[in-house]
């Protein structure tokens, strides 16, 4: 992942040098002689603009391909707090419940699963392109305040998972692992 962000850093930065001296340098055209003579039309920075235009495409290629996943590591996540509970929604397209594990503590909400590569065969032909794969995900977050862990209530449908977390006023230290309906 550091790759990326440093590409991203170079091409920036080769964007910044180059409208910088373009800015700056009122004579980034000019003519040079060639050995006939000839004059030529020479831009000084063009190898700076043939370098840039590279790299973004090198970049937009590994977007493209899939070399910069984000979903696999943070699920997206709404967390609404609706007065007397919490409820938590989490995208998890493409999931089985059973893939889903989640556990609750009355300070914390934990959900993390798998993610199965589409077909169980390790012999690859007759894929054009193979971008699925398997994967797995961690997700913690504290909770704002503390939750009757006894009575937490999750339902996975149509590839959301739905968790409502009802609010307590005491404390306790309490741990359960909680069934997906």
């Amino acid at each position: 992942m550091r790759t990326e962000y440093i590409l991203l850093v170079l091409i920036l930065a080769i964007n910044t040098v180059a409208a910088k001296a373009a800015i700056n340098n009122p004579y980034a055209h000019f003519t040079e002689q060639t050995y006939l003579g000839d004059e030529l039309e020479v831009n000084p920075f063009q190898e700076i603009i043939t370098i840039q235009k590279q790299l973004s495409s090198m970049f937009d290629t590994m977007i493209r391909d899939g070399y910069m996943k984000t979903y696999e590591s943070s699920p997206a996540m709404d967390f609404q707090d609706l007065g007397k509970e919490f409820l938590a929604t989490i995208d998890l397209p493409g999931l089985t419940k059973e893939a889903i594990n989640l556990e609750v503590t009355d300070k914390s909400l934990i959900i993390s699963g798998t993610r199965k590569e589409g077909s169980e065969e390790s012999d690859s032909s007759g894929y054009y392109r193979k971008e699925r794969s398997a994967s797995s995900f961690r997700r913690e977050i504290t909770l704002p305040s503390p939750v009757k862990i006894d009575d937490v209530t999750a339902k996975y449908e149509s590839g959301v998972l739905s968790i409502i977390l009802p609010k307590v006023d005491n404390t306790s230290s309490d741990s359960r692992k909680i069934e997906i309906k």
